[in-house]
Protein backbone atom coordinates (compact mmCIF):
# COMPACT_ATOMS: atom_id res chain seq x y z
CA UNK A 1 0.00 0.00 0.00
CA UNK A 2 1.45 3.55 -0.72
CA UNK A 3 2.24 5.81 2.09
CA UNK A 4 0.55 8.55 1.09
CA UNK A 5 -2.86 6.68 0.72
CA UNK A 6 -2.05 4.23 3.92
CA UNK A 7 -1.87 7.87 5.93
CA UNK A 8 -5.31 9.35 4.59
CA UNK A 9 -7.09 5.75 5.68
CA UNK A 10 -5.59 5.73 8.75
CA UNK A 11 -6.96 9.25 9.87
CA UNK A 12 -10.08 8.62 7.90
CA UNK A 13 -10.67 5.76 9.78
CA UNK A 14 -10.17 7.22 13.21
CA UNK A 15 -12.47 9.90 12.19
CA UNK A 16 -15.17 7.33 11.55
CA UNK A 17 -14.14 5.77 15.13
CA UNK A 18 -14.77 9.01 16.48
CA UNK A 19 -17.47 10.43 15.50
CA UNK A 20 -19.45 7.11 15.94
CA UNK A 21 -18.42 7.48 19.57
CA UNK A 22 -19.60 10.74 19.26
CA UNK A 23 -22.72 9.25 18.13
CA UNK A 24 -23.43 6.80 20.98
CA UNK A 25 -22.64 9.49 23.89
CA UNK A 26 -25.18 11.30 22.51
CA UNK A 27 -28.00 8.65 24.60
CA UNK A 28 -28.90 6.59 21.71
CA UNK A 29 -30.09 2.95 22.50
CA UNK A 30 -31.04 -0.12 21.93
CA UNK A 31 -30.51 -0.73 17.59
CA UNK A 32 -28.92 2.65 17.40
CA UNK A 33 -26.15 2.23 19.89
CA UNK A 34 -25.42 -1.39 18.96
CA UNK A 35 -24.62 -0.40 15.03
CA UNK A 36 -22.76 2.91 16.71
CA UNK A 37 -20.50 -0.15 18.63
CA UNK A 38 -20.22 -1.09 15.09
CA UNK A 39 -19.13 1.32 13.27
CA UNK A 40 -16.21 2.05 16.29
CA UNK A 41 -15.39 -1.47 16.21
CA UNK A 42 -14.85 -0.98 12.01
CA UNK A 43 -12.72 1.96 11.86
CA UNK A 44 -10.73 0.73 14.99
CA UNK A 45 -9.82 -2.55 13.06
CA UNK A 46 -9.16 -0.14 9.63
CA UNK A 47 -7.29 2.83 11.77
CA UNK A 48 -5.08 -0.74 13.14
CA UNK A 49 -4.31 -2.36 9.22
CA UNK A 50 -3.50 1.35 8.07
CA UNK A 51 -1.07 2.11 10.38
CA UNK A 52 0.74 -0.98 10.08
CA UNK A 53 1.06 -0.36 6.38
CA UNK A 54 2.39 3.45 6.65
CA UNK A 55 6.23 3.32 5.62
CA UNK A 56 8.71 5.33 8.71
CA UNK A 57 11.23 7.31 7.42
CA UNK A 58 14.93 5.37 8.12
CA UNK A 59 16.65 6.33 10.77
CA UNK A 60 20.28 8.48 10.55
CA UNK A 61 22.82 6.28 9.81
CA UNK A 62 20.87 3.45 8.58
CA UNK A 63 22.23 3.60 5.23
CA UNK A 64 24.14 0.34 5.19
CA UNK A 65 21.09 -1.76 6.18
CA UNK A 66 19.12 -0.05 3.90
CA UNK A 67 21.99 -1.08 1.32
CA UNK A 68 21.68 -4.38 3.12
CA UNK A 69 17.47 -4.58 2.68
CA UNK A 70 17.58 -3.41 -1.22
CA UNK A 71 20.57 -6.31 -2.05
CA UNK A 72 18.01 -8.92 -0.15
CA UNK A 73 14.75 -8.05 -1.49
CA UNK A 74 16.42 -8.00 -5.16
CA UNK A 75 15.29 -9.68 -8.17
CA UNK A 76 14.01 -13.66 -8.13
CA UNK A 77 13.75 -16.03 -10.59
CA UNK A 78 10.64 -18.24 -11.78
CA UNK A 79 11.50 -20.63 -8.93
CA UNK A 80 10.77 -17.72 -6.70
CA UNK A 81 14.88 -18.14 -5.56
CA UNK A 82 17.63 -15.28 -5.86
CA UNK A 83 19.91 -15.46 -8.49
CA UNK A 84 23.16 -16.79 -8.37
CA UNK A 85 25.53 -13.98 -6.61
CA UNK A 86 28.04 -14.93 -8.95
CA UNK A 87 26.01 -14.20 -11.90
CA UNK A 88 25.75 -10.23 -10.48
CA UNK A 89 28.13 -8.03 -12.13
CA UNK A 90 31.78 -7.98 -10.17
CA UNK A 91 31.35 -4.08 -9.86
CA UNK A 92 28.21 -4.47 -7.17
CA UNK A 93 30.69 -6.51 -4.57
CA UNK A 94 31.82 -4.56 -1.85
CA UNK A 95 35.17 -3.23 -1.70
CA UNK A 96 37.82 -1.31 0.24
CA UNK A 97 38.95 2.07 -0.77
CA UNK A 98 41.63 4.22 1.12
CA UNK A 99 41.89 8.29 -0.04
CA UNK A 100 42.66 11.75 -0.22
CA UNK A 101 39.12 13.51 1.28
CA UNK A 102 38.26 16.53 -0.20
CA UNK A 103 35.09 18.39 -1.33
CA UNK A 104 32.12 17.21 0.64
CA UNK A 105 28.30 18.54 0.74
CA UNK A 106 24.73 17.91 -0.90
CA UNK A 107 21.26 18.52 -1.06
CA UNK A 108 17.84 18.16 0.37
CA UNK A 109 15.67 19.13 2.22
CA UNK A 110 13.23 18.92 5.65
CA UNK A 111 14.61 14.62 6.34
CA UNK A 112 15.23 13.81 3.10
CA UNK A 113 19.24 14.68 2.42
CA UNK A 114 21.86 13.16 0.12
CA UNK A 115 25.32 13.83 0.84
CA UNK A 116 28.54 12.36 -1.09
CA UNK A 117 32.50 12.95 -0.59
CA UNK A 118 35.27 13.11 -3.01
CA UNK A 119 38.59 11.41 -2.91
CA UNK A 120 41.48 12.51 -4.68
CA UNK A 121 44.30 10.30 -5.10
CA UNK A 122 42.80 6.85 -4.21
CA UNK A 123 43.22 3.20 -4.38
CA UNK A 124 41.13 -0.02 -3.99
CA UNK A 125 43.19 -1.04 -0.95
CA UNK A 126 46.77 -3.17 -1.74
CA UNK A 127 46.45 -1.52 -5.08
CA UNK A 128 48.04 0.91 -7.21
CA UNK A 129 47.36 4.49 -6.60
CA UNK A 130 44.51 6.38 -8.49
CA UNK A 131 44.85 10.65 -9.60
CA UNK A 132 41.66 10.69 -10.82
CA UNK A 133 38.69 11.53 -8.39
CA UNK A 134 36.32 9.00 -6.78
CA UNK A 135 33.29 10.52 -6.05
CA UNK A 136 31.59 8.38 -2.95
CA UNK A 137 27.60 8.92 -2.57
CA UNK A 138 25.06 8.17 0.20
CA UNK A 139 22.67 5.52 -1.42
CA UNK A 140 19.82 6.81 0.61
CA UNK A 141 18.18 9.78 2.07
CA UNK A 142 19.75 10.92 5.74
CA UNK A 143 18.10 13.08 8.19
CA UNK A 144 19.60 16.72 8.22
CA UNK A 145 21.41 15.89 11.60
CA UNK A 146 22.55 13.58 10.09
CA UNK A 147 24.21 15.12 7.35
CA UNK A 148 25.09 17.71 9.25
CA UNK A 149 27.15 15.67 11.02
CA UNK A 150 29.34 13.90 8.09
CA UNK A 151 29.32 17.39 7.19
CA UNK A 152 31.29 17.99 10.27
CA UNK A 153 33.22 14.96 10.43
CA UNK A 154 34.58 15.34 6.64
CA UNK A 155 35.28 19.36 6.99
CA UNK A 156 39.16 19.14 6.30
CA UNK A 157 41.52 17.15 4.36
CA UNK A 158 42.01 13.34 5.84
CA UNK A 159 42.84 9.80 4.61
CA UNK A 160 39.96 7.55 5.14
CA UNK A 161 39.18 4.55 4.82
CA UNK A 162 35.53 3.51 3.28
CA UNK A 163 33.83 0.60 2.10
CA UNK A 164 31.97 0.89 -1.43
CA UNK A 165 29.69 -0.74 -3.71
CA UNK A 166 28.86 -0.59 -7.44
CA UNK A 167 32.65 0.92 -8.44
CA UNK A 168 31.96 2.43 -11.48
CA UNK A 169 33.26 5.09 -14.33
CA UNK A 170 32.12 8.04 -13.66
CA UNK A 171 28.72 9.53 -15.68
CA UNK A 172 30.90 12.55 -16.44
CA UNK A 173 34.13 13.60 -16.17
CA UNK A 174 37.45 10.85 -16.00
CA UNK A 175 36.59 9.72 -12.78
CA UNK A 176 34.90 6.98 -10.96
CA UNK A 177 32.09 7.05 -8.58
CA UNK A 178 30.48 4.59 -5.66
CA UNK A 179 27.84 3.95 -3.01
CA UNK A 180 28.95 4.00 -0.02
CA UNK A 181 28.53 0.88 2.56
CA UNK A 182 30.76 1.83 5.97
CA UNK A 183 32.96 4.67 6.83
CA UNK A 184 35.58 2.20 8.38
CA UNK A 185 38.28 5.31 9.75
CA UNK A 186 38.85 8.74 9.11
CA UNK A 187 42.28 8.43 10.72
CA UNK A 188 44.05 6.47 7.99
CA UNK A 189 47.63 5.39 6.82
CA UNK A 190 48.90 5.32 3.89
CA UNK A 191 52.66 6.51 2.87
CA UNK A 192 52.19 7.73 -0.61
CA UNK A 193 48.46 9.60 0.54
CA UNK A 194 50.78 11.02 3.54
CA UNK A 195 52.44 12.37 0.90
CA UNK A 196 50.19 13.59 -1.08
CA UNK A 197 48.42 15.75 1.49
CA UNK A 198 51.80 16.91 2.54
CA UNK A 199 52.35 18.42 -1.25
CA UNK A 200 48.81 19.94 -1.22
CA UNK A 201 49.14 21.95 1.88
CA UNK A 202 51.95 23.37 0.80
CA UNK A 203 53.01 26.08 -3.04
CA UNK A 204 54.70 25.39 -5.26
CA UNK A 205 55.53 27.12 -8.83
CA UNK A 206 54.61 25.35 -12.13
CA UNK A 207 55.51 26.57 -15.42
CA UNK A 208 53.51 25.78 -18.41
CA UNK A 209 55.00 26.17 -21.83
CA UNK A 210 54.06 28.56 -24.22
CA UNK A 211 51.22 30.00 -21.37
CA UNK A 212 53.90 30.91 -17.74
CA UNK A 213 54.40 30.13 -14.71
CA UNK A 214 51.46 30.14 -12.33
CA UNK A 215 51.95 29.33 -8.03
CA UNK A 216 49.65 26.46 -6.44
CA UNK A 217 47.70 28.20 -3.71
CA UNK A 218 46.59 25.51 -1.03
CA UNK A 219 44.47 27.88 0.49
CA UNK A 220 42.18 28.06 -2.57
CA UNK A 221 42.90 24.57 -4.24
CA UNK A 222 43.82 26.36 -7.84
CA UNK A 223 46.77 27.36 -9.60
CA UNK A 224 47.14 31.36 -10.35
CA UNK A 225 49.62 33.53 -11.79
CA UNK A 226 49.99 36.73 -14.04
CA UNK A 227 50.57 35.84 -17.87
CA UNK A 228 51.19 37.87 -20.81
CA UNK A 229 48.11 37.74 -23.32
CA UNK A 230 46.98 39.82 -26.55
CA UNK A 231 49.70 42.37 -25.96
CA UNK A 232 48.86 42.97 -21.73
CA UNK A 233 48.97 41.29 -18.69
CA UNK A 234 46.43 39.41 -17.20
CA UNK A 235 45.77 37.09 -14.46
CA UNK A 236 45.38 33.84 -14.99
CA UNK A 237 43.37 31.02 -12.69
CA UNK A 238 43.04 27.14 -13.39
CA UNK A 239 40.37 25.98 -11.34
CA UNK A 240 41.87 22.27 -10.38
CA UNK A 241 44.49 21.08 -7.33
CA UNK A 242 46.18 18.69 -9.53
CA UNK A 243 49.11 18.94 -11.72
CA UNK A 244 47.91 16.36 -14.18
CA UNK A 245 44.47 18.20 -15.01
CA UNK A 246 46.32 21.52 -15.08
CA UNK A 247 48.40 19.73 -17.97
CA UNK A 248 45.20 18.64 -19.34
CA UNK A 249 43.12 21.96 -18.76
CA UNK A 250 46.16 24.20 -20.02
CA UNK A 251 46.26 21.64 -23.76
CA UNK A 252 42.47 21.77 -24.43
CA UNK A 253 42.90 25.85 -24.22
CA UNK A 254 46.11 26.01 -25.71
CA UNK A 255 44.54 27.82 -28.69
CA UNK A 256 43.41 30.58 -26.40
CA UNK A 257 47.29 31.70 -26.10
CA UNK A 258 48.26 30.78 -29.21
CA UNK A 259 45.61 32.63 -31.00
CA UNK A 260 45.19 35.23 -28.12
CA UNK A 261 44.72 38.17 -30.22
CA UNK A 262 41.85 36.79 -32.34
CA UNK A 263 40.68 35.05 -29.57
CA UNK A 264 41.08 38.53 -27.57
CA UNK A 265 38.44 40.35 -30.28
CA UNK A 266 36.00 37.43 -30.56
CA UNK A 267 35.36 37.71 -26.85
CA UNK A 268 35.28 41.33 -26.76
CA UNK A 269 32.87 41.55 -29.75
CA UNK A 270 30.60 39.19 -28.27
CA UNK A 271 30.48 40.92 -25.09
CA UNK A 272 29.73 44.05 -26.64
CA UNK A 273 26.89 42.50 -28.69
CA UNK A 274 25.31 40.43 -25.41
CA UNK A 275 25.75 43.64 -23.31
CA UNK A 276 22.95 45.18 -24.82
CA UNK A 277 20.73 42.43 -25.22
CA UNK A 278 16.94 43.38 -22.58
CA UNK A 279 18.29 41.29 -19.69
CA UNK A 280 21.72 42.90 -19.61
CA UNK A 281 20.83 46.64 -20.91
CA UNK A 282 19.26 47.79 -17.72
CA UNK A 283 22.33 47.23 -15.52
CA UNK A 284 24.70 49.14 -17.71
CA UNK A 285 25.80 52.44 -17.42
CA UNK A 286 24.05 54.99 -19.86
CA UNK A 287 27.04 56.07 -21.15
CA UNK A 288 28.06 53.02 -22.31
CA UNK A 289 24.64 51.99 -23.78
CA UNK A 290 25.23 55.39 -25.52
CA UNK A 291 28.41 54.35 -27.74
CA UNK A 292 28.97 52.53 -30.72
CA UNK A 293 30.52 49.11 -30.99
CA UNK A 294 33.45 49.84 -31.06
CA UNK A 295 34.22 52.14 -28.13
CA UNK A 296 31.64 49.50 -26.27
CA UNK A 297 34.84 47.39 -27.57
CA UNK A 298 37.71 49.68 -26.46
CA UNK A 299 36.21 49.90 -23.03
CA UNK A 300 36.10 45.70 -22.80
CA UNK A 301 39.50 45.17 -21.35
CA UNK A 302 39.79 41.19 -19.82
CA UNK A 303 41.31 41.30 -16.82
CA UNK A 304 41.38 37.89 -16.05
CA UNK A 305 40.92 34.41 -17.58
CA UNK A 306 39.80 31.39 -15.97
CA UNK A 307 40.78 27.93 -17.25
CA UNK A 308 38.43 24.49 -16.58
CA UNK A 309 37.27 21.39 -17.70
CA UNK A 310 36.09 20.37 -21.21
CA UNK A 311 37.71 23.53 -22.80
CA UNK A 312 35.62 25.80 -20.95
CA UNK A 313 37.14 29.67 -20.48
CA UNK A 314 35.83 32.63 -18.20
CA UNK A 315 37.24 35.96 -19.68
CA UNK A 316 36.78 38.57 -16.95
CA UNK A 317 36.58 42.61 -17.73
CA UNK A 318 37.47 45.20 -15.94
CA UNK A 319 34.11 46.88 -15.40
CA UNK A 320 34.29 50.17 -13.45
CA UNK A 321 33.53 52.26 -16.74
CA UNK A 322 30.90 50.19 -18.07
CA UNK A 323 28.85 48.90 -15.08
CA UNK A 324 28.62 50.28 -10.88
CA UNK A 325 29.70 47.35 -8.64
CA UNK A 326 28.94 44.43 -10.87
CA UNK A 327 31.12 41.82 -12.46
CA UNK A 328 30.84 40.87 -16.29
CA UNK A 329 32.24 37.78 -17.63
CA UNK A 330 31.95 36.04 -21.00
CA UNK A 331 31.45 32.48 -20.86
CA UNK A 332 33.64 30.41 -23.97
CA UNK A 333 34.63 26.97 -25.17
CA UNK A 334 37.50 25.55 -27.46
CA UNK A 335 36.19 24.91 -30.02
CA UNK A 336 32.70 25.52 -30.06
CA UNK A 337 33.51 29.47 -29.16
CA UNK A 338 31.66 31.88 -27.04
CA UNK A 339 29.04 30.52 -24.59
CA UNK A 340 27.26 33.41 -22.58
CA UNK A 341 27.66 36.48 -20.44
CA UNK A 342 27.43 36.41 -16.63
CA UNK A 343 26.84 39.62 -15.05
CA UNK A 344 26.43 39.66 -10.98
Amino acid sequence: MPPTFAKLLFRLSLGIAMLSLFGLFQGLGGIAASSWGWMIGAGLVLAWIAHGRIEKPAAPGDFARMLNDRQANGPRDASGQAPDTESINRDRQTVTVIGLSGASGGSGMGRDWKWHVALKPWRIKGERLQTSELEVCMPGAISKKAFDKLQEDFQREQIVELQVVDLRDASYGNGKEAELAAILTRDATDEELLQALADRSKPFDIDIEGIGKLAYDPEEGHFIGTVAWAGSQVRLLVETDDREELCRYSDALRPLFTDATSWNKTIREYAADALLKEEHASLLKSTYRSLDKQQRMQKLVVEMLTLMEDGDFLASFAADEIADDLEIHALGNIPEGMLSMEIY
